[in-house]
């Protein structure tokens, strides 16, 4: 009889624990760094000299186009304005694509914006945030891949933003593939799709490095700020293979200032409390430029909404 209470005293001990650490995790706690308040940034208008230009995607899984909001005037009643449907399929458009409603959690702040200039590529910038939900910033090599591109090399370079600062970036070298099946070309288009990671007191290229700084923050210091991702891509000019450096060169200098400003004021909200005394996923009410839900990607009564 003793020997058989013995053999459960270890197991009685684990579960024990277990327990204390599920009742310790569940307490209400206050973290800080307000990771579902208001994002006090708005993509620029105009950056060295590129003009900006907001995307539109189709929300049909079928189609799931984009389109530039410049190509998509229409003139209603003498009255120009944006088309809100698919010219291709008639579904309903959104400033987000049909990939990321499906996969980030509802209402994740996305920022876009197509940047412009004679004589250039265009260059795409997109910021997401997070907020107290970790999945809306995920590994770009997953999503890339699952979308039909291919990453046919991948390398971290530093950029110089001024004399005095460097920015590390990580840099994939892709192949967008477009159309298949037999009745569909099947087009190659070579890209750079570059990226890094910030919060008000850090900034790096590693999904790894922001696990890290994530779990120490929380665990240590009850600081949860907003982790920012800005993922940039260009057009690879195939005769041209390189011309994409000098062209980030001359580009980031321009962007890099909006986003350290933007640090600065999220830092400011450094000291706002929020009570977990939930699950933590209830608390994502994450506000930005857009924030769409849909019922159906192809019903006209899906409830879209930007900010």
């Amino acid at each position: 009889m003793f020997a058989k209470a013995k053999k459960t005293i270890p197991g009685l001990i684990v579960f024990i624990m277990i327990l204390a650490a599920g009742l310790f995790l569940a307490r209400p706690r206050i973290i800080y760094g307000n990771p579902t308040g208001e994002i006090p940034f708005s993509m620029p208008d105009e950056i060295g000299g590129y003009k900006a230009v907001k995307i539109l995607f189709c929300l049909n899984d079928q189609c799931a186009y984009a389109f530039r909001e410049t190509d998509l005037m229409t003139t209603v009643d003498g009255e120009k304005k944006v088309a809100d449907e698919c010219p291709k399929c008639g579904a309903l458009l959104s400033p987000v694509s049909i990939g990321e409603e499906k996969l980030l959690p509802n209402n994740t702040p996305i920022f876009r914006r197509e940047y412009t200039k004679q004589g250039r590529p265009p260059i795409l910038v997109t910021i997401v945030f997070s907020g107290i939900e970790r999945r809306s910033i995920h590994r770009p090599q997953i999503c890339l891949v699952s979308q039909g591109n291919r990453i046919l090399n991948e390398y971290s370079r530093n950029f110089n933003i001024d004399k005095k600062k460097k920015l590390q970036l990580r840099i994939l070298e892709i192949h967008q593939i477009l159309g298949s099946g037999d009745d569909q070309e099947t087009v190659v288009l070579p890209a750079i799709y570059t990226y890094w990671l910030f919060n008000p007191e850090r900034e790096t290229d590693s999904h790894w490095k922001r696990f890290l700084y994530m779990a120490i923050d929380n665990s240590f210091r009850n600081y949860r700020p907003r982790w920012g991702y800005v993922s940039i891509s260009i057009p690879r000019n195939q005769t041209n293979p390189d011309a994409w450096n000098r062209q980030l060169d001359e580009f980031l200098p321009f962007l890099y200032p909006f986003i350290s400003e933007l640090r600065e004021k999220l830092d400011e909200q450094r000291n706002i409390t929020t009570v977990i005394d939930s699950s933590s996923a209830e608390l994502n009410i994450n506000q930005g430029e857009v924030e769409v839900k849909t019922q159906n990607p192809s019903s006209k009564d899906a409830n879209r909404k930007e900010l």
